[in-house]
Order: C-alpha cells, then structure tokens, then sequence
C-alpha cells in the first residue's frame, strides 16, 4: 500500500510529504486506522453493554487479552475478520449470539462480533468452547475459515 502512496506523488512533493523521500514504516497504520491494542480493546469494551456484557463476561474477557498478547500478524488478520480492514479505525463491539454453534461470527458491515453464550461443544469434544483455550480455539479457526472462503 504504501509503495502505491509513493506513485501519487511526483517529484518535490512527494518529498515534502513523506519527509526524505522514505516512507514511513507506519503510514498505512496513520492513512487506515491503527493497531494499538489499548485502544481497540477498550473500544471494544466501551461498546458493548448490557445483556452482551453481562452474558459474555468470560469470552470477552478472554478475547481482550487474546487481543493484547497476540502477533502483529493474527491481530490483522482478526482486525481483517471482525471489521474488513487490517488496521482498527472504528467501533467494535461483541453481541449476543443467537446459538449456530462455538464459532464467533464476524459481521463486517456492522463491525460487530457474534458469540454465543452458551456451551454449543460435545461433552467429549477435544476443545471447549466454555474454556479459554476452547474459545481461542474456535476463535482462530473462525477466522482460519473465513480466509479460506474468501480465497475460494
């Protein structure tokens, strides 16, 4: 993205605009959103309230902390999944999910996050979707499955 930054600007002025002709490591961070994980976790946090906040305490909780201590590379992908951009520029927030199973469901157009409260894994299950491993679990592989769709 940024080398295409580069091509709008001819000469002087693309020099004056990215300061020495370099550009800046973080430019398609400052021109998309960000990837400050304070910020997008307490927005995520201011915005969803309520029943959801109430219900999901746990699974929100363990996704807050999912978002501070993951790579750079999962937090895009997941700012990619949840909102359609790889950088964080607008609300967030985690709804009541209305049952279809442990896997959290991404509604981009709405920047929202559907979970559901209840357990929807087999008592035999290797994963949990009431554990923190088993929601992080199924978290990846939400995300996991809506790349592969949209490389299909």
């Amino acid at each position: 993205m940024a080398q295409g930054m580069l091509k709008v600007f001819h000469g002087q002025e693309e020099e004056q605009y990215l300061g020495k002709g370099e550009i800046s490591d973080n430019l398609g961070d400052q021109i998309q959103g960000t990837l400050e994980r304070e910020i997008i976790v307490d927005t995520l946090l201011e915005s969803t309230r309520g029943e959801a906040r109430k219900l999901l305490k746990d699974k929100i909780d363990w996704l807050c902390e999912w978002i501070r201590n993951t790579d750079v590379n999962s937090l895009r992908k997941f700012l990619k999944w949840a909102t359609g951009a790889t950088c964080f520029s607008m609300n967030l927030k985690v709804e009541v999910g209305k049952g279809g199973g442990p896997l959290p469901r991404a509604h981009t157009c709405d920047t929202m996050i559907e979970i559901s409260p209840e357990r929807n894994t087999p008592p035999d299950s290797e994963f949990n979707d009431d554990t923190k491993e088993g929601f992080i679990h199924y978290l990846e592989l939400a995300m996991a499955e809506s790349q592969a769709f949209l490389l299909r």
